[in-house]
Order: C-alpha cells, then structure tokens, then sequence
C-alpha cells in the first residue's frame, strides 16, 4: 500500500513553505516512495520550484489571516 501526505500551504508569506519543505524531505527520507499533493493558491509556482515532483492543487487553502495596517494578526 502506498503512502499518501497532502500538504496544505498558507498563501501568506515564504516561512511556511520553507517549514513545509524541512519536514516533507524528512519524511521523504523514511518513505522513498511517499506520494505528495501540495495544496495552494497564490504562491503555486514557488512550491513547484521547492518541492519539485508532486501532485499541485491550485485551490486557497482555507487558512486566512486578519491583519491589522502595521501587519500584525488581528486577534479579535
């Protein structure tokens, strides 16, 4: 049976892809044969060019930030 992981990436910022990439190498290094979907929006080409072979969705992944104009998160 083969091993399948979706990886869901935030549209907001760089940091989290980088995040993402450290963990999926690792795993890739435990499961030669994982099977990888990566789900994003606005940074689709980024994450090709990162993660290289995998099945892309180019779909926003629910994960939605508030910011206030200095740019930090708007807790309320």
């Amino acid at each position: 049976m083969s091993k399948k992981v979706k990886i869901y990436l935030s549209d907001e910022g760089f940091g989290h892809i980088v995040r993402q990439n450290a963990i999926h190498s690792e795993l890739k290094k435990m499961i030669p044969d994982l099977q990888t979907t990566i789900q994003t929006e606005k940074h689709l080409e980024v994450a090709k060019n990162i993660f290289g072979k995998a099945e892309y969705i180019s779909k926003h992944g629910n994960i939605i930030w508030i910011k206030k104009k200095n740019g930090s998160p708007d807790i309320n």
